[in-house]
C-alpha cells in the first residue's frame, strides 16, 4: 500500500476496508470508483480519495473521474466538514482546483494541510486569493503560504503588499521581498502600545550612556533581549542606543537586524564597523551600500569594496575610487572576491604606471 493508505485505512469501516483496501479485488474497488456501491457522500468521497493511491491505474482513473464529476452538492458538505480527513481535502482540492465555493470552504476549513494550501495557492481566483491573504493567523504559522500566493497572478498587488508587510512587521521576511522596513512601517511599529517584554527594557538599553559598559552588564543586556518576541525586538532595534543595536544586528532574523539600520542613532563608527564585518547579512550590506549620507565617506567605501557580502557591482565601483596604497592592500586581501581583487590589482598596476 501507499504510505497515505497504511496512514489512514483504519478511519474507514470494516465494510469499506474490504472494498478498497489491499487484499480487495479490483472489481471490488472499481465498484467503488464507479459509485456502485450504496454509500452516503461522506463515506464515498474518502473512499475515492484513497483509491486515487491504489497500485491500479485503471483504478485510479475510475476514482478520478468520479471525484472531478462528483456534483458540487455533494462536494461542499465534505468540504467544509472539519472531521474530512486531511488527505481527502488535499485530493478535493487538487482536482477542483477552478471551483470557487469547492476551494473557499476548503481554505475555511481547519482541517485542510498547510501543504495542500500552498500547492494550491497559486492557481486561486482572486476572490479566494483575497481570502487566504485575510487568514494572517495560518500566514504567520506558515509564511510558505505567502510566498506561494505572491506568485499567484490573479491575486490583487494591493493584497500581496498588505500581506508582506503584515508580515514583516511581525519579523517575517520571505523570499522574493525585501526584509527592510519602510516608513510607513516604522512608524506603526513606534506608535504601538509597548508589549510587556518592552516595558521591563531599562533605560540601559534606551538611553545612549558615555560610560563604558562592563561585561556583566553586557551579559545581563543580552539576556534580557532573548526573553523579547520578535517584534519587540524589531521595536527595540529602531529605538535603542548603541548597546541593544551592537545585540540585535547580529540577529538571525533579518527584520529584526535591519530595524537597527533604520535606527536614527546609528552612527557613522557602528556603520564603519558593520562594514568591515565579513559575517554580517548580506541584506544589512545592501542597505549600507544604498544610503547616499553613509557611502560619501572615503573609509566606508574601502570598507564595502573588501566585504564580500556587498552586492559586486557596487563593490567594483567602490573599487575603482580607492587610493593607491589601498587598492594594493585590497589586491592581496584573500577575504575579498576574487574578481574584486583582480580588479584592485589592474587599478593598482595603471595607477603605478
Amino acid at each position: 500500500m501507499h504510505p497515505i493508505q497504511e496512514l489512514y485505512i483504519s478511519n474507514f469501516s470494516e465494510k469499506i476496508q474490504s472494498l478498497i483496501g489491499p487484499e480487495a479485488s479490483i472489481d471490488k474497488k472499481l465498484s467503488m470508483a464507479e459509485g456502485l456501491i450504496p454509500l452516503s457522500p461522506k463515506e464515498w468521497l474518502p473512499a475515492l480519495a484513497f483509491l486515487l493511491y491504489d497500485e491500479s491505474q485503471k483504478v485510479v482513473e475510475k476514482a478520478l473521474h468520479s471525484l472531478q464529476d462528483l456534483p458540487e452538492s455533494l462536494a461542499l458538505p465534505i468540504a467544509s466538514d472539519s472531521k474530512t480527513l486531511p488527505f481527502v481535502l488535499d485530493k478535493l482540492a487538487q482536482n477542483r482546483t477552478e471551483e470557487d465555493a469547492i476551494i473557499e470552504h476548503i481554505l475555511l476549513n481547519p482541517s485542510t494541510q498547510d501543504q495542500t494550501i500552498i500547492d494550491i495557492a497559486k492557481q486561486l481566483s482572486q476572490k479566494n486569493a483575497t481570502l487566504l491573504m485575510s487568514n494572517q493567523v495560518r500566514i504567520m504559522q506558515n509564511p510558505k503560504i505567502a510566498e506561494s500566493i505572491r506568485l499567484n497572478p490573479q491575486a490583487l498587488k494591493s493584497d500581496i503588499e498588505k500581506m508582506v508587510s503584515f508580515l514583516r512587521i511581525n519579523g517575517i521576511s520571505i523570499e522574493g521581498e525585501a526584509s527592510d522596513l519602510t516608513m510607513a512601517e516604522i512608524e506603526l511599529i513606534l506608535k504601538s502600545p509597548d508589549g510587556e517584554g518592552m516595558k521591563k527594557v531599562p533605560e540601559s538599553l534606551l538611553k545612549e550612556e558615555q560610560e563604558e559598559v562592563d561585561e556583566e552588564t553586557k551579559l545581563s543586556m543580552y539576556q534580557l533581549v532573548q526573553t523579547l518576541s520578535t517584534g519587540e525586538k524589531i521595536k527595540l532595534a529602531l529605538k535603542g542606543n548603541k548597546e541593544a543595536r551592537t545585540l540585535l544586528i547580529k540577529e538571525s532574523n533579518k527584520v529584526v537586524s535591519s530595524a537597527v539600520i533604520k535606527n536614527p542613532r546609528i552612527t557613522d563608527g557602528e556603520v564603519l564597523a558593520i562594514c568591515n564585518n565579513k559575517a554580517m547579512n548580506e541584506d544589512i550590506i545592501r542597505m549600507v551600500s544604498e544610503k547616499k549620507d553613509w557611502v560619501k565617506h572615503y573609509s566606508v567605501q574601502q570598507a564595502l569594496a573588501g566585504n564580500p557580502k556587498t552586492p559586486h557591482l557596487t563593490a567594483m565601483r567602490f573599487t575603482r575610487a580607492l587610493h593607491v596604497n589601498d587598492l594594493r592592500r585590497l589586491a592581496k586581501n584573500k577575504n575579498a572576491p576574487s574578481q574584486i581583487q583582480k580588479l584592485a590589482k589592474q587599478m593598482f598596476q595603471q595607477k603605478m604606471k
